[in-house]
């Protein structure tokens, strides 16, 4: 797995300290890279909107970037800040939850997009208003029980500090429609198929989208830097 790790320039001690850290307890096929942190000074030269503070508006912008480099390719990523410290089961922690997760996730996308599903949630789309008790009960039976059951997983690996904190509901919502979103709605809408390298490509990256953006952050995190 490709795994990038952000570090200010100015920052050499830390910069050192990572990579000590990292070296020591990655899995063999983590591959490491650098990545130049965007600094406060570019965010001030350049008028970066919004109301957080400079240093919150560079660690984004530098997650930002190296996800929009990636996105043309169909395998994991790994973002970490330098001031992240692996421990001796990092490694088998991750690699497990990737291999089960996506096989997992895989197959629930698939179920999502088989014809006769797609063709009841036309129908129910088309009926919803005329018969809105009908449209109520395939919401609540497909839809809102996937949340559900999604939430339900999030509450869990929160309360085991391997998710950070956040509505459990409203993060399975995200979740769940970005990866079902675009499939969904091309073959609702439209002759396009998806190949089982296209599903496979879109559930490593949400999958790994979703695990970095909700990664639990260490208590020394400096989010001025």
């Amino acid at each position: 797995m490709d795994c990038f790790y952000i570090n200010l320039d100015s920052a050499a001690e830390r910069k050192t300290n990572f990579e000590k850290n990292f070296n020591a307890l990655k899995k063999q096929d983590w591959n490491l890279s650098r990545f130049s942190a965007v600094d406060t000074e570019f965010v001030k030269n350049n008028n970066v909107p919004g109301e957080s503070r400079p240093g919150e508006k560079g660690c984004f912008l530098s997650h930002k970037t190296i996800i929009g480099s990636n996105l043309a390719h169909d395998r994991p990523i790994f973002i970490l800040e330098d001031d992240a410290v692996l421990g001796a089961r990092t490694g088998g922690l991750i690699d497990g939850m990737l291999q089960s997760k996506t096989q997992d996730w895989d197959n629930f996308l698939k179920s999502v997009l088989n014809p006769k599903i797609l063709e009841l949630h036309r129908l129910m789309v088309s009926i919803g208003k005329t018969f809105p008790a009908v449209g109520s009960f395939f919401y609540e039976s497909g839809p809102n029980t996937a949340y559900a059951i999604v939430a339900n997983w999030i509450e869990k690996q929160q309360a085991a500090g391997k998710l950070a904190g956040g509505n459990p509901r409203q993060l399975a919502v995200l979740f769940l429609d970005m990866l079902i979103g675009e499939h969904q709605l091309a073959l609702l809408t439209s002759p396009r198929q998806s190949s089982p390298k296209a599903i496979e490509k879109t559930v490593r990256s949400a999958i790994a989208l979703f695990l970095n953006g909700a990664k639990p952050r260490s208590p020394s995190h400096k989010s001025d830097r």
